[in-house]
């Protein structure tokens, strides 16, 4: 089923104000995942790709 966008406009003031709260409630958790992320590419591993190799 397709669920049209609703009209902000429409909505009470108490009802944005949830709706508000719901999105910045998942925008916190992702921007919290995106934190957790580290590097740990360890370049010597992989060097031998990007070296020419002689013909």
């Amino acid at each position: 089923m397709l669920a049209m966008p609703i009209d902000l406009d429409t909505l009470s003031l108490e009802e944005r104000r949830a709706r508000l709260r719901k999105r910045e409630a998942q925008l916190q958790s992702r921007k919290e995942y995106e934190q957790e992320l580290s590097d740990d590419l360890h370049v010597e591993r992989y060097r031998q790709f990007w070296t020419r190799t002689k013909k």
